[in-house]
């Protein structure tokens, strides 16, 4: 009984390293992904004017690149998942 408790949590170790070295890989910050107004609602699944109202009531932050507004696609999930723990 204790060996397979200690071969899950051997499992588990492992996993939660391949994770780690994953996240380390992966560096959102070399590659930045913004979104224009049209792609940032498809992404939500909203209308355009649903995301000019959430931009102009501060739920999320735009900026001006060449003349249009374009959102950070990390920044938008963060909003989206604080906003969601929020509803539970």
């Amino acid at each position: 009984m204790l060996q397979k408790d200690d071969d899950k949590l051997d499992l588990v170790i492992d996993l939660i390293h391949l994770v780690l070295k994953r996240l380390e890989q992966a560096d959102p910050a070399k590659d930045p992904v913004f979104l224009n107004i049209v792609e940032t609602a498809d992404m939500f699944k909203v209308s355009e004017r649903t995301i000019r109202r959430w931009l102009a009531d501060g739920v999320i932050k735009g900026f001006h690149i060449g003349g249009s507004i374009h959102f950070s696609k990390n920044e938008l999930i963060q909003v989206a998942m604080v906003n969601r723990l929020n509803k539970k």
